[in-house]
């Protein structure tokens, strides 16, 4: 309203000026001027114009500030209570729904999630499975008989298999141990296997080390089976430095996620010893707790040509810390943080932190869907259950919906991306796909697409986006800028001037629009698509 009053005195001033200039700029005519041989209705005739242009150039902006108070009216009484008009869609954009046979697939897959869940649960998670099976009873529609026969049908599947993935990043502030003042570290770790109830109560009187006596792993050890090398890990040695960054990933498969530990050593190298070669003769102890063993022959008797070392702990300025990491302590989405070194003993002196990711998921699933479909796919069709139940059960102001969905479906759809090791990345364009979708067929908050697009530019990386997610991708912004082309072919009638909130969600809808145009991802899967600015601006029009 500012702009049509601010141009309405703009035109009414230059015309006062205009009048204002030709009487200074006019001399007086005299008997012997030629303009007084000028017939006198063409001057009249040209005033009598004018005044009928600015008369109807007023009344179309008295017009425009009659609406836009109207508006600015029905705002202050509380416009956003009053639905913008409906937004008519073309057939064509609606998405097929789902099977019913394709549901209860669905469903099984959601109870396998629920059933198998790992990780300790934040604030916002549910959990009891009651409360989790409650809820998708109702998502699914699902009787009660049918939900029995699948849970058994689950409970009697293979349970998940579990896979540890540890990313060793970097550490910090290490003691030196070495002459010249630094140390050349480097870390060791494994899988320690779960205790007995026995066990159990003896760690908590002790702290634990790859390096024990002799004596006590020989109790210990109750098996007689080869640890198989992949069970000890090592990074590369960093020489000389307190801060090495070594970035370095490994994959460790878990037998018991409820019970085994990861267990991380820091050493200081010596330039003798090649710990690389020392790690190839794991294949020879024998019994599975022999680990621990193994790992004091390695960092410390291997520099006397891997001869057995007495077992003592005399040569200890060589330990530079250690981390132990229960796997039923980790978050469900994992760690990405700094551990504390912690000694082996109380006579022990260590220093600094080590920084880890750690993400458990699942490597084998025992369901009809996984064995069929990709874990993007599974997740995507969940994921599209439940917006549609949720958006469904919005009372207040369904078009404004921010997509926030209730503790249970952010319980099971947070458990499931993790299991099936979804990236944040996948996730992100999994998110946009179902909302941008579900919003083909009933309105959404504009803003949560924009922040949908703006999650998938922050996680972009295109080596990540390849094949069937690179195509689904592209066929999901095509979709949605045909679908917002439509709605602007058709402004006056879905955004009325009359309505604040039909106002608000075009300017978010055109703000997303030119967000959309200028993203890398948009770019890299859409690259012939470099008219999206005139096909704004033709639908405009």
């Amino acid at each position: 309203m500012t702009t049509l009053l601010d141009l309405k005195s703009s035109v009414l001033r230059q015309v006062q000026r205009s009048q204002s200039l030709r009487g200074r700029r006019e001399p007086t005519p005299t008997p012997s001027s030629p303009l007084t041989h000028c017939p006198d209705p063409l001057p009249r005739r040209i005033s009598e114009e004018s005044v009928e242009f600015f008369e109807r150039v007023n009344a179309i902006l008295q017009k425009q500030e009659n609406m836009l108070r109207a508006a600015q009216a029905e705002g202050q009484k509380g416009a956003c209570t009053v639905p913008p008009p409906q937004e008519h869609v073309d057939q064509a954009f609606i998405p097929d729904r789902i099977r019913r046979t394709e549901l209860d697939l669905l469903y099984e897959e959601a109870v396998y999630t629920v059933v198998n869940r790992v990780g300790v649960p934040s604030p916002e998670h549910v959990i009891t499975d009651e409360e989790l099976f409650a809820y998708l009873l109702k998502v699914f529609d699902m009787g009660e008989e049918e939900h029995d026969i699948i849970l058994q049908k689950v409970q009697e599947a293979k349970r998940a298999s579990f896979s540890l993935r540890v990313s060793v990043v970097k550490a910090k502030s290490l003691m030196a141990k070495d002459a010249n003042g630094y140390s050349d570290p480097y870390c060791m770790l494994g899988i320690l296997l779960g205790q007995s109830p026995r066990e159990t109560e003896e760690k908590k009187e002790r702290k634990f080390s790859f390096r024990k006596k002799k004596d006590k792993l020989e109790k210990r050890s109750s098996t007689k089976e080869v640890l198989p090398t992949a069970c000890i890990q090592v990074t590369e040695v960093k020489a000389e430095t307190l801060n090495p960054v070594w970035d370095e990933h490994f994959l460790f498969e878990i037998d018991d996620v409820h019970n085994d530990l990861l267990h991380l050593d820091i050493w200081d190298h010596d330039d003798d010893v090649s710990v690389a070669e020392a790690c190839k003769k794991l294949n020879e102890v024998s019994g599975l707790r022999g680990m621990g063993r193994y790992f004091k022959q390695i960092a410390k008797s291997v520099r006397s040509n891997g001869s057995a070392s007495s077992g003592s702990e005399e040569n200890a300025d060589d330990f530079l810390g250690c981390i132990n990491i229960p796997l039923n302590e980790i978050p469900i989405v994992g760690y990405d943080t700094w551990f504390k070194l912690e000694p082996r003993s109380s006579t022990s002196k260590v220093q600094g932190e080590c920084h880890l990711i750690l993400k458990l998921f699942t490597s084998q699933r025992d369901t009809a869907l996984s064995k069929k479909d990709s874990n993007v796919s599974i997740h995507k069709k969940l994921l599209s259950q439940i917006v549609e139940y949720e958006h469904a059960h919005v009372k207040r102001e369904p078009y404004n919906w921010n997509g926030h969905v209730c503790p249970p479906a952010w319980t099971v759809l947070t458990h499931h991306a993790v299991q099936t090791d979804l990236s944040p990345l996948q996730q992100a364009i999994i998110r946009w796909q179902c909302y941008s979708s579900h919003h083909r067929t009933q309105r959404l908050c504009y803003s949560l697409l924009l922040r949908l697009l703006r999650t998938i530019d922050a996680e972009w990386d295109p080596i990540a986006v390849r094949g069937d997610l690179e195509r689904q991708l592209s066929d999901s912004f095509r979709l949605y800028t045909e679908h917002c082309l439509c709605l602007m072919k058709n402004m006056r009638q879905v955004f009325p001037c009359t309505s604040a909130a039909a106002i608000t969600r075009y300017e978010l809808m055109l703000r997303g629009i030119g967000y959309m145009q200028n993203m890398q991802a948009f770019k890299t899967v859409c690259p012939l698509r470099n008219d999206l600015q005139l096909d704004i601006t033709t639908a405009a029009k």
